[in-house]
Formats: structure tokens, sequence, C-alpha cells
């Protein structure tokens, strides 16, 4: 019987069994695997140490509130001077030229947006001539041809990246970034693979390669999660561990998404962050 699932996880494509059965942090590629995303993150550690202003922008959904909850634990522990926004309903995809004039009157040197922007080129274009710096962290597909150059675009559907993290929610790439970013400067970065398991099932990414490895931890640790927000949530939704996967997607994750409906996502970010 040992041989023979050898053999069908190696026809799999699946090398370690024990990374398959019982995956650890450790099992996970190391950030810088990822095109751009030292780059990114040098850019991020110099902002920081110049004390310069950073802007963040997200999308309103699951995947944007839990990526710019990563970047701005990291922001409030480097004692780093940010404004944010996270976009609704309401508002249009793309990132509009219009906000400009407010980041510069704000003084932003780094603008960073999570799970959008990937498509925005004519902000892009013009807010680089302005001389603000850009990272773009998204998973979303997009011609590569039509992003203007000077930009740090940090999405691995652009590049021929390893398969095992072709598909990787935003959340989990800025997780990845924070932790690529804890390399340089001293600063205590969590994990929080829960966040990025709930991302990744919000965003239906396909659950092959990192992916499948960061549901199964995030399975183990969404009960024991140190969120206070989050595990309040949890036990009110009467989310349980049976069927999780179904109670995930039928309960905690369309609650996480409502408020973004009704032009409030900033709610669940301050459930996020909320220490009471």
């Amino acid at each position: 019987m040992e041989e023979i699932i050898k053999k069908i996880l190696e026809n799999r494509g699946i090398k370690e069994k024990e990374e398959f059965f019982s995956p650890e942090i450790s099992h996970l590629t190391d950030p810088f695997a990822i095109p751009y995303m030292k780059e990114g993150c040098d850019l991020l550690r110099k902002v920081i140490e110049k004390k310069e202003k950073v802007f963040l922008y997200a999308d309103g959904d699951v995947d944007g509130i839990f990526s710019i909850y990563f970047i701005i634990k990291v922001l409030q522990k480097t004692g780093t001077d940010f404004l944010f926004y996270i976009t609704h309903r309401l508002d249009s995809y793309e990132i509009e030229e219009n906000i400009i004039p407010y980041l510069k009157k704000e003084n932003i040197s780094l603008f960073i947006s999570v799970d959008c922007g990937i498509s925005s080129v004519n902000f892009l274009k013009e807010v680089k001539k302005e001389g603000i710096k850009v990272i773009v962290i998204d998973h979303h597909i997009f011609n590569p041809a039509f992003l203007p150059e000077g930009n740090i675009y940090i999405n691995p559907k652009l590049y021929n990246c390893l398969p095992e993290i072709k598909f990787l929610s935003s959340t989990a790439l800025v997780q990845k970034f924070t932790k690529g970013l804890s390399y340089s400067i001293p600063v205590e970065i969590e994990e929080n693979i829960e966040l990025v398991a709930i991302a990744t099932i919000a965003d239906n990414c396909p659950r092959i390669g990192e992916n499948r490895k960061i549901v199964k931890m995030g399975h183990e640790k969404i009960f024991s999660t140190e969120i206070k927000g989050l595990k309040i949530l949890i036990d009110e939704l009467n989310i349980g561990e049976k069927n999780l996967i179904k109670d995930l997607k039928m309960k905690l994750i369309p609650k996480l998404n409502s408020p973004g409906r009704f032009g409030k996502p900033e709610i669940i970010l301050d459930l996020l962050l909320s220490e009471k």
C-alpha cells in the first residue's frame, strides 16, 4: 500500500509524502521565488528606513481586506506613517487618476495596491510621472505588454513561475511579501495561515500546489486563531470542523464580504485589527 501511495503521488508530481499529508509553514516556497518580490521588499524597506509615507489601496472583498491587514500590521510595528483606502461595490473597479492630487497633497512616497491595480494602466502611467513609487501585488490575469515600466508588479500570472505558486491568492502573495520584508528589517511577522486559507477559499483559487498546503494548514489553525475578531465571528456563526469548507463558503465568507456591498468594507478590517 505504501508503494502504491508513493507511486500515485509521484504521478502527480509530488515528491515528498510528508509535505502532502502534513504540510508545515517551512514547506512553503521562499517569497523570493516570485519574480520582483525581493525588489518590492527592498523598496518598502527603504521607505520605512527613510520614514517616508505609504498609501495602501485594496479591493474590498475578503482577499483584498485580508491582504491589507498583513501590510498594516507590519507598518504599525515599524512605526511607518500610512494612509489606506478599501474599495467597495459602489466604486469603479479600476484605480482612478483623480486620486493622484490627493497622494501628492499627502506627500505619499510609495503607493501599494493589493488584490487590484494590475489593470489600472492609466493610473499606473500617470502616478509614475508624479514621482510616486508603486508596488502592485495582485493575482488577477493581465497582459504584461500593456503595463507601464518603472513600477514593481508582484503577480505570478505575469511571469513564467513555478506551477506550485502560479495560482496563489493576493493574501498569500502579501503574506509572502511581509515575510520577505522580515528578512531585512527587525519585525516579527505573524503567519496567520488561517487568513490565507480563508482568502484562498473565498476567491475560489485552485486547491493545487501550494494552495492545497495553505488550506490544509489553515483548517488546523482556524479554531485556535489569535485574531480576536475572527474568533468571535467564527463562534457566533457556529462554524463547525466537520463541514468546515462548506461553513466557510456559506456562513463566514458571505458575512465578511457583506459590509463591502454596502460601502463599508473597513468594518471587517477594524474587526481583524481590534484587540478588544
